[in-house]
């Protein structure tokens, strides 16, 4: 039985505990932000409240209102294992440029992660400069947007998307450390005279736990909290633009929808149709891409914390049905309690995924020493067959060396026949000269 299997197995206990642990804070919460959240926002678009600076009252986050522009910026937000690269790819099919150096593909992503070898190399020096890294599930301050730490990589970022995609009008921009650095990559977009056109995907958080603890040796419950964190991020950032909502398992079996919904929602069409990339779209779209399935059962969303389930529900809902602004505020009063969850639980669970690498460890070592096991039984079996062999050979030679004796006897005896005859025939040729003497 290989690792990943017997740890994903206590996966349900972990969650209950994890649940039990975020109720607390869920109650604080609701209590310190239930004022400011008393209102219900009016469902206009996908708009937001906003005072006369351009902030957010529903999430305090300030966003820049940019009039149209002729060049649109694809952003596919999504959490690590989700769906990101295939959506990417889906669209690079569908006529949308992709990255000029592409990341090779790898073991995780055999048939390649469609994201830019420049722009993810910077993102991680962006989330170092914060004081973060890609499994680091707590907030980026907001104030850190507005340092001179974020300023230094401004000039930067625009060259690297003119070095990716030059002039192009339509390009795709994916890496899901984005969804936690959008107030950055926005800012550096608008200033580079890009329209951002949004396009969150997601998947059952379940799926994603299962398909980081195999690629990237990730504890389950943690990676619960890291889709939650770029969930919520990316939602609160992009309210206010365009933007649609899809999931995994939509890409997967009908992903037509993206190419029949991208026009309606932002107005711009697609230089592809579906009937064209078809083709190619459904050659790449393979059930080899989905290594875990989990059904949204009752027992598997209970299975879940509080809040990744409650977000999960309302990002199904979305996809389904489209946005529906009257659930802002329920996202608001999960994401304010859960940027504090980091400062009383992020030691706890910095534990639990040292103790989860360590059992991580220690099975893929049990897993190393079966493995020679294995490899010396079927040695030992080999010696045996050896053994045997050497057994029968020696056999056949103790029966070969009997026959040699007897054919070395039998040589002898008729050497000694052929010495007595040879005795007789001289006898009778002296025998025949005296007789002719």
């Amino acid at each position: 039985m290989s690792a990943t299997p017997r740890i994903l197995a206590v996966a349900p206990r972990l969650a209950l505990a994890t649940t039990q642990i975020f109720k607390h804070s869920l109650i604080k919460a609701v209590k310190t932000t239930q004022k400011s959240n008393c209102h219900t926002l009016p469902h206009t678009n996908n708009q937001t409240d906003r005072d006369h600076q351009g902030r957010d009252q529903s999430t305090g986050t300030t966003q820049l209102a940019s009039p149209p522009s002729p060049r649109k910026a694809i952003l596919v937000l999504g959490m690590h294992r989700s769906g990101t690269s295939a959506l990417t790819a889906v669209l690079g099919f569908l006529g949308c440029d992709l990255p000029e150096l592409l990341m090779p593909a790898g073991p995780e992503n055999e048939k390649g992660f469609f994201e830019s070898n420049r722009v993810t190399p910077l993102n991680e020096k962006i989330l170092a400069s914060a004081g973060s890294i890609w499994f680091d599930w707590s907030p980026i301050h907001s104030n850190w947007f507005q340092s001179p730490e974020a300023a230094q990589f401004h000039d930067q970022a625009i060259e690297v998307l003119h070095q990716e995609f030059g002039t192009s009008e339509l390009f795709v921009l994916k890496d899901p450390r984005i969804c936690r650095l959008l107030p950055f990559w926005l800012k550096v977009l608008e200033a580079d005279d890009c329209q951002p056109l949004i396009i969150h995907i997601f998947r059952a958080p379940s799926e994603v736990a299962a398909s980081l603890a195999k690629a990237q040796s990730r504890e389950p419950q943690s990676t619960l909290l890291l889709w939650l964190r770029h969930v919520l991020d990316a939602e609160a950032n992009t309210r206010g633009r365009p933007r649609m909502f899809t999931n995994y398992d939509t890409l997967m079996d009908n992903w037509e929808t993206v190419a029949t919904q991208f026009p309606e929602v932002f107005g711009v069409e697609l230089p592809r149709d579906a009937k064209q990339a078809a083709p190619e779209v459904t050659d790449f779209l393979t059930p080899s891409l989905r290594h875990f399935t989990y059904a949204d059962s009752s027992s598997n969303m209970d299975a879940l914390p509080e809040w990744v389930s409650q977000v999960y529900a309302i990002m199904q809902k979305w996809a389904a049905t489209n946005e529906d602004p009257a659930d802002h505020s329920k996202l608001n009063t999960i994401r304010a309690a859960f940027d504090e969850a980091p400062a009383n639980y992020g030691p706890a669970f910095q534990k639990i995924q040292a103790l989860y690498e360590s059992v991580t460890n220690f099975e893929s070592q049990a897993d190393e020493l079966q493995t020679v096991k294995l490899q010396q039984a079927k040695l030992t079996s080999t010696l045996q067959l050896r053994d045997l062999r050497v057994k029968d050979l020696t056999t056949q030679q103790v029966e070969n060396q009997d026959q040699i004796n007897a054919l070395q006897t039998e040589q002898d005896t008729l050497l000694q026949q052929q010495d007595k005859l040879t005795s007789t025939l001289q006898l009778r040729d002296l025998r025949v000269k005296d007789l002719t003497t």
